[in-house]
């Protein structure tokens, strides 16, 4: 039986970035190969996995905010981003005291949000989620 309001979902959108990030640490920078990723049946977050040689570490940004933080300081918690010299972003990942600071370049970032924003409209994200778990949960 549909959900109340239930309609056919969009096809899920894929896009992803490459790209070489930068670590800081102390007054030395380390290059991470990073990959930037967003699907439009998950709207609202850009996945970001930093690969290390171990294993990936992979942070959800939301997309919103990730843009406001190329302008101006944005976010709380464990993620804080703002805008760097020379043309980057600055993310802060993690709690006080225990958290990475990763340089990403401000202009092909900001290409990759546009590129989301061509997907996902602003406003229409909810038309994407799958909310059919939630109702099946309430149901139960």
């Amino acid at each position: 039986m549909p959900h109340p309001g239930s309609v056919s979902l969009p096809p899920c959108r894929e896009l992803t970035w490459r790209t070489t990030t930068h670590q800081l640490v102390d007054d030395l920078r380390f290059p991470l190969a990073t990959e930037v990723s967003y699907r439009s049946h998950d709207p609202f977050a850009v996945r970001f996995a930093f690969q290390l040689p171990e294993e990936a570490v992979v942070w959800d940004l939301e997309r919103d905010m990730l843009r406001f933080g190329t302008e101006a300081p944005a976010g709380g918690g464990d993620i804080r981003i703002r805008p760097a010299p020379y043309n980057r972003t600055l993310l802060r990942l993690g709690a006080v005291g225990n958290y990475a600071l990763v340089l990403v370049e401000r202009t092909p970032l900001l290409r990759f949000l546009d590129r989301t924003f061509e997907v996902v409209a602003p406003g229409t994200e909810g038309g994407h989620i799958d909310w059919g778990p939630l109702y099946d949960a309430r149901a139960d």
